[in-house]
């Protein structure tokens, strides 16, 4: 596999936020329209100069949301699986458009010698 780039990430967030826009929307719940700046919220998830990388890590550094040992969920052929946090050698976290959103929507993004894959949600 190729090396990683941070722009691929990117793009596994674009491609699951168009999948799944409800993914997206429902951290904010059912009051989603009462939210002044929630009407540009899928648009910008699915652009993905949006989102922006708050840290790249390597996993299990004390720092890092995934551990070795840990369980993790990724999103894969449409569904959540399970897999463990040594099956994947880094991790980024990536926020949408922060500056909009603050650090409600966030997700790992995870990787490993098969590519990129987009991980747990970890906003506020």
């Amino acid at each position: 596999m190729a090396k990683i780039s941070t722009a691929d990430c990117k793009k596994a967030l674009v491609e699951f936020a168009i999948e799944h826009p409800h993914h997206i929307t429902d951290i904010y719940g059912r009051n989603i329209l009462n939210i002044p700046h929630v009407p540009n919220l899928l648009r910008d998830a699915y652009s993905a100069k949006m989102w922006k990388r708050e840290h790249k890590l390597k996993v299990g550094h004390e720092n890092a949301y995934t551990q070795p040992d840990d369980s993790v969920e990724i999103w894969s052929n449409g569904c959540y699986i399970t897999k463990r946090g040594s099956d994947f050698t880094c991790e980024r976290v990536f926020a949408l458009n922060p500056d909009e959103y603050d650090s409600t929507v966030r997700y790992v993004v995870l990787e490993n010698d098969s590519g990129v894959f987009v991980g747990e949600y970890v906003g506020d």
